[in-house]
């Protein structure tokens, strides 16, 4: 990934993985394929563990104040997976 200026503004406040995770989730919107193997791939970890992760880290407000936009997004994504388990 090329970091430029609004990368890094972006994730001003965040642990590198926490940059990296939401990064990651932003290009996989776009793709399509295998996302528990680039999961493992990129993190090293379960899918489970990643998702664990995504949805303590779209919580914070750390997260919410680098990209209030994108976290919006993921929650209301989250917010509909929910509702259809219902």
């Amino acid at each position: 990934m090329i970091e430029n200026e609004s990368t890094t503004a972006r994730s001003e406040g965040l642990t590198a993985r926490d940059a990296a995770i939401i990064e990651f989730e932003r290009a996989w919107l776009q793709h399509s394929g295998a996302k528990a193997a680039a999961i493992c791939a990129q993190f090293g970890l379960t899918q489970a563990r990643y998702y664990q992760m995504v949805n303590t880290l779209i919580d914070s407000p750390v997260a919410l104040a680098s990209d209030p936009l994108f976290v919006y997004r993921l929650r209301r994504l989250r917010e509909k997976a929910l509702a259809r388990r219902e």
